[in-house]
């Protein structure tokens, strides 16, 4: 999608009504996301806190000296000095790639390769990140229970959000109903 059609979309959803944005960490739209939220609150549309602005941390920037420059880049791309909710995209980590390329996929096997990082290691990172005003709630996505139920072990801030992948094709009729009970 180009730049101007980005633009479009999200200033005139944000005149129609639409608070929450989730900024997807592959599409290269953070700017123009920026621009329009910047302009919306310049133009007196919407004020910053009546936004929820979602952003995602993906699975190959998971250790604990990637995590605050990745977060940083989207805020100095999104024009923000915090963002609302910060996802943990999957329960596992990956070796880290370089920022302009987004497949952490292997040439010679074409498969991920793991990373030998701890969810908790992360979490305690964001945890930091959250106490230093930066990033205003954590959630996850993606997990199964076991990783959920082990994060809540050591969480200190528990996450606010789970996002579950669910759809005709992919039922977990089980899941919602069990992580709600925690």
């Amino acid at each position: 999608m180009n730049a101007l059609h980005v633009e479009e979309i999200i200033s005139d959803s944000i005149k129609q009504g639409y608070r929450l944005i989730i900024t997807i960490f592959n599409d290269d739209n953070d700017v123009e996301v920026g621009k329009c939220v910047t302009r919306a609150i310049t133009d007196g549309i919407v004020k910053r806190e009546e936004l929820l602005i979602v952003g995602q941390l993906w699975s190959s920037y998971r250790q604990k000296q990637h995590i605050k420059p990745v977060l940083q880049m989207a805020l100095d791309n999104l024009g923000l000095d915090y963002i609302d909710l910060y996802l943990v995209q999957f329960s596992f980590a990956t070796e880290y790639i370089d920022l302009k390329q987004f497949s952490p996929e292997s040439e010679e096997t074409n498969k991920l390769k793991l990373a030998s990082v701890s969810l908790e290691e992360t979490w305690r990172e964001l945890e930091a990140l959250v106490d230093a005003g930066v990033i205003r709630n954590l959630g996850i996505s993606h997990f199964n229970f076991q990783s959920v139920i082990d994060l809540l072990r050591y969480a200190r801030i528990r996450p606010r959000v789970l996002e579950i992948e669910h759809h005709p094709y992919f039922q977990q009729k089980k899941k919602p109903g069990r992580v709600g009970s925690l």
